[in-house]
């Protein structure tokens, strides 16, 4: 299983995966996927595809056993300024 965070660009603004399963077999118990960090960004979740289609993916199904790449998909969470007056 890999995870790609997706964090590149800008430089500096390195992301945390939380998610540490590497690895599964049918035996085990499914796994719920916790969301990445990013200071200045909003997780909107991991996606099957590059290109980010379908719905995200929340948990692994164990009885699903193949190679899985997981892609994080983030927004640039917006600056909120007030003029001073």
């Amino acid at each position: 299983m890999q995870w790609e965070l997706n964090d590149s660009a800008p430089a500096g603004h390195p992301a945390t995966n939380p998610n540490t399963v590497a690895t599964y077999t049918v035996l085990d118990a499914d796994v719920a996927i916790q969301p990445a960090t990013r200071t200045g960004y909003s997780f909107l979740g991991w996606y099957a595809d590059p290109a980010f289609t379908g719905s995200p993916v929340t948990n692994l199904h164990t009885m699903d056993a193949e190679n899985k790449h997981y892609y994080a998909r983030w927004s640039t969470d917006a600056l909120q300024c007030h003029p001073i007056i």
